[in-house]
C-alpha cells in the first residue's frame, strides 16, 4: 500500500506594524503608573509569544484609557495571533474610529481582510493608507503578504521588491519574497532571499526555519536541521520549527527523536491536526500502533477534512484485518475528494477483506483508471479476477501490466501470474511440469504476497495434481512489502 508523507509547513514573516515596540511616554508615567506599567507588561508578554497574558495587560489598560487608538491597535494585533479574527477586527476598528488616519491600523486591518478571505475590503484599507502617506513602507508590505494569500505571487513579488528598494535592510521583505519564490518553484532564488534575510538578522528564527525547508527540499539533512535547530534556539515557543525539525528526524528513520519533537510542537499548539499526524507517522516507524491510531483519531478529530490521516489509519485497518474500520476510513476520504485514486485502491482492499469481490474489482478498477500507471493497482486488479474466475480478463490485465511494469520485481510477479493461468487453464491431457518449473523459478524472488493459496487451488477447474503442485510453490514466496 501506499503511505502518506509528512509535509512541512512554511511561516509568514512579521509584516511592517506586528511588533509592539512603542512604550509610553514620560508625562504618561508620571501621570497613571498603573496604565504604564500594563502596557509595559503586555508589549513584554507579547514580544515573547505569551498571548494571553498580553491581552490581559492590555485590556487592563483599556479599562483606565478606554480612547487610546493605541492599546486598541495593540489588543487587535494580539488577538489575531490568538487566532480571534473577529475580535482582532473589532479592535482595529475601534483604533480607527478613535483615529481615522492611523496607518499602521490600517495597514494591519488590511493584512487582517486578508486572513478573512476578504480580498476586496483589503485593498481598499491599502489604499486608504496609501493616501495617507505613498512611501509607508507598510503599504507595501501589507500588499505583498495579501497577494501572497491569494496566490497572485508575481504582484507580491513586486511589492516585496518596491520595498526593499526603499528599505534594502528589511529581512522580513527578504522572508517574505522568498517564500512568493518558493510557491513559484523557483527554490534557488527562495534560498537566496532567505540567506540574505538571516544575514542581515541573524537573530530572525522564521527566516531560519524557512531557509531550512528549501535545504529539506534539496535533501541537505543535516544543513536543514542545523537550520530548524538554531530557529529553536531563538525561540523555544516556535512549535513550527519543532514539527519541522521532527520531520527531518523521520525522514532520516530516527522516529523517536522525531516523536520528541512532534510532542514539543503539540505542547506549545495542541490544536494543530498537522502535527499528531507527524507524531503518528513517527510512531508508526516504532510500531507503536496503539498511539499511531490515537493520533491519526487525534488530527481528524481536529480536521475533520485531514485526508492523510485517514488514508494511513485506513492502512493500518488492512493491516489488522479490521476491514469495515478501514473501509469506513476510505470511504471518508472518497467524500472529501471522489476521485483519490489510492482511497479507491483501499476501499477495493478492504471489500477482498470483507469478501465481497465484486465490489473489490469494482473499486480497484475505477482506481486503476485515475490513475494508469499504477502497476500495484493493475496487478491486484488481475489477481481479484482471476480469484473470481474470469481467467481471460486476468490475463488481459497482467499484460497490461507487464507493459506498464518498470521495476523487475513487478515485472516478475507480472509473469508470474501468467504462468499460473497457464497452468489453471491447461487441458487434462497437456504436461504441466515444465510450466510448474517456469513459475517456481519466476516467483521464487518476486516478493509478492500470494495470500489466497486455497482460493487459487480449490476452484473445480483445477485438477487436483496441479493445485498441489502451484499450492507448493506458492508458499514459498514472501510477504508482499
Amino acid at each position: 500500500m501506499r503511505i502518506a508523507t509528512v509535509v512541512l509547513a512554511l511561516a509568514l514573516g512579521t509584516v511592517w506594524g506586528q511588533e509592539l515596540t512603542d512604550y509610553p511616554q514620560k508625562r504618561d508615567v508620571e501621570i497613571d503608573k498603573d496604565y504604564a506599567e500594563d502596557l509595559y507588561l503586555g508589549i513584554k508578554a507579547f514580544n515573547i509569544d505569551d498571548y494571553l497574558e498580553a491581552r490581559k495587560h492590555f485590556e487592563h489598560a483599556l479599562e483606565r484609557r478606554p480612547k487610546d487608538h493605541n492599546i486598541h491597535h495593540y489588543l487587535g494585533i494580539t488577538k489575531k495571533y490568538l487566532n480571534d479574527y473577529l475580535g482582532a477586527l473589532a479592535s482595529y476598528n475601534k483604533a480607527l474610529e478613535l483615529s481615522p488616519t492611523f496607518i499602521n491600523a490600517l495597514t494591519n486591518r488590511g493584512i487582517l481582510f486578508g486572513m478573512m478571505n476578504k480580498y476586496k475590503d483589503a485593498l481598499a484599507d491599502f489604499d486608504r493608507a496609501a493616501k495617507l502617506d505613498p512611501a509607508f513602507p507598510g503599504v507595501l508590505a501589507g500588499r505583498g503578504v495579501t497577494e501572497y494569500r491569494f496566490g497572485n505571487h508575481d504582484k507580491a513579488i513586486e511589492h516585496f521588491t518596491r520595498l526593499l528598494q526603499l528599505d534594502p535592510k528589511n529581512a522580513a521583505a527578504y522572508n517574505n519574497r522568498g517564500l512568493c519564490h518558493l510557491a513559484r518553484k523557483d527554490n534557488k532564488t527562495a534560498y537566496t532571499d532567505f540567506d540574505q534575510a538571516v544575514q542581515l538578522e541573524p537573530g530572525y528564527g522564521t527566516a531560519y526555519g524557512n531557509r531550512g525547508y528549501v535545504r529539506f527540499l534539496d535533501k541537505e539533512y543535516d544543513l536543514a536541521m542545523a537550520d530548524f535547530t538554531r530557529a529553536i534556539s531563538l525561540n523555544p515557543r516556535d512549535s513550527l520549527a519543532y514539527y519541522n525539525r521532527g520531520n527531518v528526524f523521520e525522514v532520516q528513520a530516527q522516529y523517536a527523536l522525531a516523536v520528541n519533537d512532534y510532542t514539543s510542537a503539540i505542547l506549545l499548539s495542541p490544536k494543530n491536526a498537522d502535527y499528531y499526524f507527524g507524531r503518528g507517522v513517527a510512531y508508526e516507524g516504532l510500531k507503536l500502533y496503539v498511539q499511531v491510531l490515537e493520533d491519526y483519531s487525534a488530527a481528524i478529530e481536529l480536521n475533520p477534512a485531514h485526508v492523510s490521516s485517514y488514508y494511513n489509519r485506513g492502512i493500518i485497518d488492512l493491516e489488522l484485518k479490521e476491514f469495515g474500520e478501514a473501509l469506513k476510513d476510505f470511504s471518508c476520504i472518497l467524500a472529501i475528494d471522489p476521485k483519490h485514486a489510492d482511497a479507491l485502491f483501499g476501499k477495493g482492499l478492504s471489500y477482498k477483506g470483507l469478501k465481497m469481490p465484486d465490489k473489490a474489482m469494482e473499486n480497484v478498477a475505477r482506481s486503476l483508471e485515475l490513475d494508469p500507471k499504477d502497476v500495484i493497482t493493475w496487478l491486484t486488479l488481475g489477481e481479484l479476477q482471476l480469484l473470481a474466475g474470469s481467467y481471460e480478463k486476468a490475463r488481459g490485465t497482467f499484460k497490461g501490466a507487464l507493459e506498464k511494469a518498470v521495476l523487475p520485481k513487478d515485472k516478475l510477479v507480472a509473469v508470474a501470474f501468467l504462468h499460473l493461468l497457464d497452468l489453471i487453464q491447461r487441458t487434462p491431457e497437456q504436461p504441466y511440469k515444465k510450466e510448474l518449473e517456469k513459475l517456481r523459478a519466476t516467483v521464487k524472488d518476486s516478493g509478492w504476497a500470494f495470500d489466497d493459496l486455497e482460493a487459487w487451488t480449490a476452484g473445480k477447474d483445477i485438477p487436483s495434481d496441479v493445485a498441489t503442485a502451484v499450492k507448493a510453490v506458492l508458499v514459498q514466496l514472501k510477504p508482499r512489502s
